[in-house]
């Protein structure tokens, strides 16, 4: 099935860069204006997205081949590929050949007109090199609508040099998730364009949804530190969401009042007492309130060491890694991370925008990265970082590492020792042999991220280790929580039993943790693959009933699961 799906998707394609090859034949045949060069390299873009992609699916037909068909196979392709290529170059030179006549054409300045001769400037053609513009994307967010819909329309829809077609392709070449879903099923016809415009709008541009998640944004807003940088972040998303809603008439006199205790509440001690000194006795305004905020925040950074970053050293709650040494890096800049495959300030391996293996895979081709620490301008052959991936010490980026869901044969299981299990209860799970059994201690704990606008939370099963000196999470609920690391840290693995060491980099997330009182308790957490494999319930009533167990409650029911664990505390 895998095999024909690619063969027909490699037909569609192939139809679909012949179209483009032949619209851009006719804009280069056409009179050059700003219009025809501006339609024409956006065609140019397209082609090569195209031909990056039929590359991909040459390499997963080819390799599907049998040995006899392969020799055929290969000539097929390339004799496409050249042909595609040679097409390409002709474009290409074109575009240069038009580049190299306006260069030619600008007037020097000893050639100016006299003021006196001066042609009207209404008259004049301005044949400006712009950079390149970059559509944004739009994967679902409500706060993110109006800006996605302002930059397609103008940039897109009223671009009247592109054919009804073309906008369909790049309306649906810049959705994500479930926006791309819901207009997934419209084929690709002029009629449909109008329809899947009208389905998004009826879904994500109503103003009232719109305007009820900025004010849940702003209700939401997590609690600044008292360092700079996170007040920063926090009076930068308020203005964000007020001229968001102000772009949508609601003025912000309508709920200024309701903000104001909001906000105040929300700043720390310090903070609050630094403002209330500069404001008096006055009632606040929600527009006094953010100017002395401002004001409060510059004053803070105008006073601070340039260069340094002085933030808190949170120290770790639990751990299962013995003989583990960490690096740590003070008094130096903090280098940001940015993924490399959405650009954003997170890291590459939990991104959750590009989150398929080959998708990945195309945008390190596209751009060309090395597929081991993907930076530029090398491969991985050539690469000299000593990093390999952390899920099977490969030559290859952890984020680019392709996960495999095989399970062994029955009787491959069959051969294997009985291995140990263990099983759950609120404070306990159990670890059984062939003898007995043995209790561990378990929670199921709502862990969430401050950090996101609405304060994404999860369900976690928790392991308590009590002899342990740091915390664990799993990249799966890292990736569901949306959590970015703070910082990495190089920590030296000793597996038990065995003398040798391993020194590995890891991430290091910050995660809400809800008591049982009902409070918030932030730990820091190391983020690995997986923490244990499910594990068996072996609570039943007739354990529970045991006098040294009679008065505990049980995170789990008497059941026959296997339960798995995201963390360890």
């Amino acid at each position: 099935m895998a095999a024909e799906r690619n063969q027909k998707l490699r037909s569609a394609n192939r139809a679909q860069l012949t179209k483009l090859f032949q619209r851009a034949s006719s804009l280069m045949s056409d009179e050059p204006s700003v219009e025809n060069v501006e339609t024409l390299d956006l065609t140019y873009e397209l082609i090569e997205e195209k031909m990056d992609y039929l590359k991909t699916l040459d390499e997963r037909i080819l390799s599907k081949l049998s040995d006899e068909k392969m020799e055929d196979g290969v000539a097929e392709a390339d004799e496409f590929m050249f042909s595609a290529k040679e097409k390409l170059r002709c474009i290409r030179k074109h575009k240069e050949n038009i580049q190299s006549e306006e260069r030619r054409s600008e007037p020097s300045i000893s050639n100016a007109p006299t003021p006196s001769h001066d042609p009207p400037r209404s008259n004049m053609k301005r044949n400006y090199r712009l950079p390149k513009l970059i559509l944004s994307r739009f994967d679902g967010n409500l706060l993110q609508w109006p800006a996605f819909n302002d930059d397609f329309v103008s940039a897109i829809d009223e671009n009247e040099t592109l054919s009804t077609i073309e906008k369909f392709q790049f309306l649906r070449a810049q959705l994500d998730g479930e926006p791309f879903s819901t207009i997934a099923g419209l084929q690709l016809t002029a009629n449909n364009y109008e329809n899947a415009k009208e389905l998004l709008r009826e879904r994500y541009g109503q103003t009232h949804k719109i305007i009820n998640a900025f004010m849940r944004a702003l209700w939401e807003l997590p609690r600044p530190d008292e360092d700079i940088k996170s007040l920063r972040f926090f009076y930068d998303r308020i203005e964000t969401f007020i001229r968001g809603l102000s772009s949508l008439g609601k003025e912000e006199q309508s709920y200024g009042e309701l903000l104001i205790p909001m906000i105040l509440d929300k700043l720390p001690a310090n903070t609050r007492r630094q403002i209330a000194r500069a404001h008096g006795n006055n009632e606040w305004s929600i527009a006094n309130l953010r100017t002395t905020l401002k004001s409060e925040i510059d004053a803070l950074q105008a006073g601070e060491i340039d260069g340094f970053n002085q933030e808190k050293s949170y120290r770790p709650t639990a751990a299962f890694f013995t003989n583990s040494n960490t690096k740590k890096t003070t008094n130096k800049p903090k280098r940001k991370l940015k993924c490399a495959f959405c650009k954003n300030e997170h890291s590459s391996i939990t991104c959750p925008v590009v989150s398929e293996q080959e998708k990945r895979f195309e945008i390190a081709k596209r751009d060309n990265l090395c597929f081991n620490c993907l930076t530029p301008n090398h491969t991985s052959r050539k690469c000299l970082s000593k990093f390999r991936c952390r899920s099977c010490n490969g030559k290859h980026h952890t984020a680019l590492h392709a996960k495999q869901n095989s399970e062994p044969s029955a009787p491959q299981k069959a051969r294997e020792p009985p291995a140990v299990e263990h099983a759950a209860s609120t404070f306990t799970q159990g670890a059984k042999n062939q003898r007995n059994v043995v209790l561990l201690k378990t929670a199921i704990v709502e862990v969430s991220n401050k950090q996101t606008p609405f304060q994404l939370s999860a369900t976690s099963g928790v392991l308590f280790d009590e002899g342990a000196t740091r915390s664990f999470i799993t990249e799966e609920l890292v990736h569901k929580l949306q959590l970015q690391p703070t910082h990495s840290e190089e920590i030296n693995l000793s597996v038990f039993g065995m003398d040798c060491k391993q020194p590995q980099t890891f991430d290091i997330i910050t995660i809400s943790l809800k008591t049982t009182s009902k409070e918030f308790v932030d730990i820091n957490a190391v983020v690995v693959p997986e923490i244990s494999a499910p594990l068996h319930n072996l609570v039943t009533r007739r354990t529970g009933n045991l006098s040294h167990l009679r008065n505990l409650r049980l995170a789990h029911t008497p059941s026959d699961d296997r339960s798995p664990f995201s963390s360890l505390c």
